[in-house]
């Protein structure tokens, strides 16, 4: 793996947090993404402002989800 910077690596985790948050995520990006929020404040700050999502998502229908889509 090459090495990142602290903001590359910010770069990825905050590219693997919405499925984090819904619970959708592989083991091994799991703890990476469980690694870096340990020693990172603002991609914790950044996963507290998705943790919502999974209850906004749960609020939308399929029939709603097809008519977006369309």
């Amino acid at each position: 793996m090459v090495s990142q910077t602290p903001r590359q690596a910010c770069g990825v985790i905050r590219l693997e947090l919405g499925v984090y948050v819904l619970g959708a995520i592989e083991a091994d990006d799991r703890s990476a993404v469980d690694a870096h929020l340990a020693c990172c404040a603002a991609c914790r700050h950044e996963l507290a402002e998705l943790a919502g999502l999974p209850e906004l998502l749960s609020r939308v229908t399929a029939d709603d989800a097809k008519s977006l889509a369309q």
